[in-house]
């Protein structure tokens, strides 16, 4: 407190806060020139203290839970804040996906088994085409359903990925590379879209009945290294959050989220809706940290082409009697590796036009 202090402490911390400033100026860390004013008033306002200011202008620093304990941001105008945020140009094609992934979820929990296996082409999450009913039930009464030929939406997925698998290889070697594509990305984007169709090969090699044939060892291990690498990618090259955290924290959180995912998968089994639970969670975080913490390739691009596959993911699990029609599960793998493909290219349509007309 201020009658506490002697002169001799306050008149040392105003110099080291005009110090601070003064450092600032030369291009140092500590206080924005412009949050100069606010810094020196809460800081006679306080009776000494911190001298770290409330920051208001809204592209001095990220709003985080963080920088409002640290007294960095100013809690009655945070929420004003982070609002403005995650509906800004860049940031609403996230916030409207984060959405719908929500409405997805609302309808995965409140949703039974019963009214989830209604449509005879749905089957462990996936709305799949040429899908018959082989009249059996397992144990936990679920109807089995299998693919009788490899012509079906789990084939046809495999076909597309690895078309662009082959074109996200492709893509940083031409004209149409996006700007400061790091190798992470070239070699992490190649393998997550790989990773997801060899995945949709397995699953129709196993007649698109995980029930059926039973989660065999290989396949669960499988599963878990591809949420595994693909959680990773979303909170280490996706996010910023790298940038902001230790990387013992990030690494806990993804193999905590990536065994919650995997185990919700497995316990979904028995009500035939098992892979649900990935298109739910990883819909979710692609959302919210590509509104709230987005790393350099959360381009505005990306955000507005992964609004299809979230709405395509409504669809299969909402009406999976229309999806199926013009190609069930593989549509969704269509629209998501579209906006996969998107993360290598310029960071706007407009960018990318300006590459076309070259």
């Amino acid at each position: 407190m201020l009658a506490m202090c002697s002169k001799r402490t306050f008149s040392s911390a105003v110099l080291l806060l005009a110090l601070a400033n003064s450092c600032n100026a030369r291009g140092g860390p500590f206080i924005e020139p412009s949050a100069t004013k606010s810094a020196l008033e809460n800081f006679l306002a306080r009776g000494g203290g911190s001298p770290t200011p409330l920051v208001t202008k809204d592209d001095e620093i990220d709003i985080t839970f963080e920088s409002i304990l640290k007294g960095k941001t100013d809690v009655k105008s945070a929420p004003q804040r982070f609002l403005k945020k995650v509906t800004s140009p860049e940031r609403l094609p996230y916030t409207i996906s984060f959405l719908l992934s929500a409405v997805y979820g609302y309808f995965f929990v409140t949703r039974d088994a019963a009214e989830v296996q209604k449509c005879k082409f749905y089957t462990d999450g996936f709305c799949v085409t040429n899908l018959v009913d082989t009249g059996e039930v397992s144990k936990d009464k679920v109807p089995i359903r299998v693919c009788p030929s490899p012509n079906n939406s789990h084939q046809w997925a495999w076909y597309e990925d690895v078309i662009f698998t082959l074109l996200s290889i492709a893509i940083p070697f031409t004209k149409f590379k996006g700007e400061g594509l790091t190798f992470d990305i070239k070699a992490s984007v190649p393998l997550i879209i790989f990773g997801h169709g060899y995945l949709h090969k397995w699953i129709s090699s196993q007649k698109c009945s995980i029930l059926d044939q039973g989660l065999v060892e290989m396949g669960i291990q499988f599963y878990k290294i591809f949420v595994n690498v693909l959680t990773g990618i979303m909170f280490f090259i996706f996010s910023d959050l790298p940038s902001r955290r230790p990387i013992v924290l990030i690494l806990a959180e993804v193999l905590f989220i990536s065994k919650l995912i995997v185990n919700a998968s497995l316990d979904k089994v028995a009500s035939g809706n098992a892979i649900s639970t990935l298109f739910l969670v990883s819909q979710l975080l692609i959302g919210y940290l590509g509104a709230v913490a987005p790393g350099t390739r959360a381009t505005k691009l990306v955000g507005q082409t992964f609004i299809f596959p979230c709405l395509v993911s409504l669809l299969e699990f909402l009406n999976c009697d229309f999806l199926n029609k013009i190609g069930g599960h593989a549509l969704y793998d269509f629209a998501l590796h579209i906006s996969v493909l998107a993360s290598l290219l310029p960071s706007t349509f407009e960018k990318l036009k300006e590459k076309l007309s070259e």
